[in-house]
């Protein structure tokens, strides 16, 4: 567990300087070993986000909400998604149920 925490942290630090394609290979190493780990999962979502994959954006934060259905960071990412689509309404679908969730999740109201 801690060197899966070791390889997460290493992975938030390749996607926070912009190196989305070695964030995405760690994560998925990752991912192969636990493919439940919510953290992982929205991480994946977000990488594949700034990669312009908005399918596989949607796919991760949806894995994320099965796992976690009470995970308003992964309901505001697929909003951030479909709004990149076209798709408004479930865009402001997805806000809104972030917002419920969590009323001081400052990010979902921001991109209402």
């Amino acid at each position: 567990e801690n060197e899966v925490n070791f390889w997460l942290q290493s992975s938030h630090q390749q996607y926070e300087m912009g190196n989305y394609l070695d964030a995405k290979v760690i994560c998925e190493a990752i991912y192969k070993k636990n493919c439940l780990r919510t953290d992982n999962l929205l991480l994946l979502g977000a990488i594949h986000f700034q990669m312009g994959n908005f399918n596989e954006c949607i796919y991760f934060n949806e894995q994320c909400i099965q796992i976690d259905p009470q995970f308003a960071e992964a309901y505001s990412n697929l909003g951030n998604a479909l709004k990149e689509l076209g798709d408004v309404h479930g865009a402001i679908r997805f806000y809104s149920k972030s917002i419920k969730i969590k009323p001081t999740f400052s990010d979902a109201y921001n991109n209402l």
